[in-house]
């Protein structure tokens, strides 16, 4: 993980490209969005604005995607929702980029947050759907613990854990240490990610 941030950071201190330069700061923000919340945000808005001066749709869309994902984990789950509205605008007519995944799980969880658990589930479902398709491992991971949780409050148990058993076998099969032992490794990870 230090890798990639310090591979996006150069990346970005040498791009003068705007277009460029809001795609890096989408990503940044999106591999710092759970240790470095207050940055995450600032990276988006600062990808937002450049994305709306060079009427970029696709780095406005990525923007709102990491925005709406810091309003969530910050329980600003209407704000978050919004965006997210507005990100899968442009996204239903992208549909190999991983971003529709991402907007679909998000608003999955943030419908599993009001409490409308089957509503969480379909777009859980709808998201899975879309990661197979484009074979985006981790997002696959993600959805299987999103599924999982929703099965939780339903409450199923047994499809809880099936769901939670395939999220581990993945992130184990494509290393995410930091998922998998999330309680246990939180420092670890975090001191990675910086």
């Amino acid at each position: 993980m230090v890798d990639r941030l310090s591979y996006i950071r150069s990346k970005l201190k040498k791009t003068s490209e705007q277009l460029k330069r809001a795609d890096l700061l989408n990503q940044l923000a999106w591999e710092i969005r759970y240790n470095l919340q207050e940055e995450s945000i600032k990276y988006s808005e600062e990808a937002l604005k450049i994305s709306k001066e060079k009427d970029y749709a696709r780095g406005r869309a990525y923007a709102r995607i990491n925005l709406a994902v810091n309003h969530f984990l910050k329980s600003e789950n209407r704000e978050a929702f919004e965006l997210l509205r507005r990100a899968l605008k442009y996204f239903y007519k992208f549909e190999n980029e991983k971003g529709l995944s991402v907007a679909l799980a998000f608003t999955g969880y943030v419908f599993e947050s009001f409490g409308d658990y089957e509503t969480g589930l379909e777009y859980a479902q709808k998201a899975l759907d879309k990661v197979r398709k484009i074979r985006f491992r981790e997002g696959e991971a993600e959805i299987r613990s999103l599924i999982g949780l929703i099965y939780s409050r339903l409450p199923d148990y047994d499809q809880a854990l099936v769901a939670y058993n395939e999220s581990l076998k993945i992130r184990e099969k494509i290393r995410d240490r930091c998922f998998i032992f999330k309680s246990h490794w939180k420092d670890i990870c975090i001191k990675k990610r910086v």
